[in-house]
């Protein structure tokens, strides 16, 4: 078996720099970058067919599914990003200077929406088909 995963396409907040998480605002941005890298995938993944295509909650990965040609998704909640809490919305810049130690070194720590042993679970336990 052999499992791709595509990162989104970038929305609003990822040009600013913001932290998403579980948020559900952002929509991609209409961008020539985003245009660019979805050709780019659609190059690498050769109209491969898949046995399953699962996106998360978010429309931003509902979005980037579709715009690779992919309209047969699963939605799969288990596949949601990790929930940064209050955090969710602040520049990731400011988050990693006032966790920098955490970030890096100590993960964990990290006082978040749900803890990072949580999300390990939650992905661990992803459906592949």
């Amino acid at each position: 078996m052999r499992l791709f995963a595509i990162r989104h396409l970038p929305t609003e907040a990822n040009v600013k720099g913001c932290l998403q998480g579980k948020r559900n605002y952002a929509r991609l941005k209409p961008t020539a970058l985003t245009q660019e890298k979805s050709l780019r995938n659609i190059e690498v993944l050769g109209g491969i067919r898949f046995d399953a295509i699962l996106t998360s909650q978010l429309l931003r990965t509902q979005q980037t599914a579709y715009y690779h040609g992919y309209q047969d998704y699963r939605i799969e909640p288990l596949a949601n990003e990790l929930n940064f809490g209050q955090y969710e919305g602040t520049l990731k810049t400011e988050f990693v200077r006032k966790f920098n130690r955490e970030w890096y070194h100590n993960i964990d720590m990290l006082p978040l929406g749900e803890s990072f042993e949580e999300f390990r679970k939650r992905i661990f336990f992803l459906p592949l088909i």
